[in-house]
């Protein structure tokens, strides 16, 4: 199952009251067999959640993205902590996050995924339906709501999800295509970062594609089927762009990127970017010097200067690359200090610093420096953490050992008392409070007292016909009886 064909959340930001089911669907054609399939998926909500949204979706593409990264995916089971979730999707660590990212985990824990007419790979055959959920099991262990005096998510025990065994399957076959998480979380749009995902799995043997709008639009990306065909043009047009200015796709005319085939029939097409290209003419130098400059240009550019004066800049033989480097680190290093500093124009700020070389302030210090204050700081955290979660593991250790023991006892006073016959238990029970004295007799007492007919002995009571029926099984104790 390709899972990169259909989208699997609503693309708005809030569902409609009463929407607890997504169909899309489309049809291809089985060269092999010589005939047309209908493909249909259907995501259907649990009973107390509602279909996902944008935001549930990148939460899952963040879990696949860390258990990738941790063990490669060999296991089901990802452990993670909603900090770690939080740094991967650039949101804020509070409160609010973590809600969304339980929200989401509830959702995919409850979401049930049909796919009707489905490729099976080992089988070479066509499947009818398939029901699977994407989350079998959910478990978080941290209640960090981000307010002050609370522990860090770092300081918690990790949370652990389990991949729904046929999701996982497919992930394990590579049907599900895992993106580039920096790409797709620059983007903005639900609708882009649906496109995206749907290009980058089209585009994997073609550079260029045509598709029939409504097709595209209501069944790959998501949008409503009750769009005129102006409606559908008008509202993909800005995730296209949004897929342009991420260097993604090649960038073209409304004219070019829509065509008419019929009556309120249209295509669509998308080139994909080669991401070299700068200008429109070649950069000047051999290989080495032609990617160093590419890799200038494209820094400068990606600041707000022009293509043709940054070419300018670039291929200057008075302007030294380590000029360059210097003045956009400068730059983004101010960037980082709005308090400090106030640029408005980043291009031509640029420029003036590169071409008349300003001298830097006097607290900047080079990258490579600042880098390494910040890998020391890293260490440091991550030997913080490594003793943290050491620390925790002895804990986790105790706290099974005594389990175990607790398990233990239980199982033996268990096997005592159903040898016993109504009248000897009671009788242990009258042994065990008068082998008890102080305080732990009186309660346990009481405890007696109110217990109901056919109830098991609770707490103190509980604790006192322990204790003394070990001491029997040990030797330590008369029967009394």
């Amino acid at each position: 199952m390709n899972f990169a064909e259909f989208p699997l959340f609503y693309l708005g930001q809030r569902v409609p009251s009463g929407l607890t089911r997504l169909t899309f669907e489309s049809e291809i054609t089985d060269s092999a067999r010589n005939r047309s399939i209908n493909r249909r998926i259907v995501i259907e909500a649990g009973r107390s959640e509602n279909v996902p949204v944008s935001s549930d979706m990148d939460v899952l593409h963040a879990l696949i993205a860390l258990g990738k990264h941790v063990n490669n995916l060999a296991s089901s089971t990802i452990h993670f902590s909603r900090y770690q979730l939080c740094e991967i999707l650039g949101w804020p660590q509070n409160g609010k996050s973590y809600k969304r990212i339980e929200r989401a985990l509830r959702k995919w824990l409850e979401v049930t995924i049909y796919f009707e007419a489905w490729w099976d790979k080992d089988d070479e055959r066509w499947r009818n339906l398939k029901g699977f959920h994407i989350l079998d099991d959910v478990e978080l262990n941290d209640h960090n709501t981000g307010r002050p005096g609370r522990a860090k998510q770092t300081e918690l025990p990790f949370s652990s999800v389990r991949i729904g065994q046929r999701f996982f399957d497919s992930l394990s076959a590579g049907y599900v295509k895992r993106l580039n998480l920096a790409d797709l979380f620059h983007l903005s749009l639900p609708t882009a970062k649906r496109l995206y995902g749907f290009l980058d799995k089209r585009f994997y043997h073609k550079t260029r594609l045509d598709f029939d709008l409504r097709t595209l639009a209501c069944e790959h990306v998501g949008m409503s089927r009750d769009y005129k065909t102006s409606e559908l043009k008008r509202k993909l047009f800005p995730a296209i762009e949004e897929l342009v200015d991420l260097g993604f796709l090649e960038p073209m005319t409304i004219a070019q990127r829509y065509t008419q085939v019929g009556h309120g029939v249209y295509q669509v097409h998308f080139a994909r970017a080669t991401r070299s290209k700068i200008g429109t003419l070649p950069l000047a130098g051999n290989k080495a010097k032609k990617s160093t400059n590419r890799q200038l240009v494209t820094a400068l550019t990606k600041h707000g200067m022009t293509p043709v004066t940054a070419r300018q800049i670039v291929e200057d033989p008075g302007i030294s690359d380590e000029v360059i480097r210097n003045q956009i680190d400068i730059l983004e290093w101010k960037l980082s200090r709005p308090n400090d500093y106030t640029i408005g124009n980043k291009g031509g700020y640029l420029r003036m610093a590169i071409t008349e070389d300003h001298s830097p302030p006097n607290d900047w210090k080079p990258k490579d420096e600042r880098d390494a204050i910040v890998e020391r700081a890293e260490q440091a955290k991550r030997k913080r953490q490594a003793e943290e979660e050491k620390r925790l593991a002895e804990v986790r250790t105790k706290q099974e050992i005594e389990d175990a023991q607790r398990r233990e006892r239980e199982s033996r006073v268990a096997a005592y008392v159903a040898t016993l016959s109504p009248g000897d238990y009671e009788k242990m029970i009258a042994a065990a409070l008068e082998r008890t004295e102080g305080f732990m007799a009186r309660i346990a007492r009481k405890a007696l007292g109110e217990l109901q007919p056919g109830s098991e002995p609770v707490g103190s009571l509980k604790i006192v016909i322990e204790d003394y029926v070990l001491a029997l099984l040990d030797g330590t104790a008369d029967a009394g009886r």
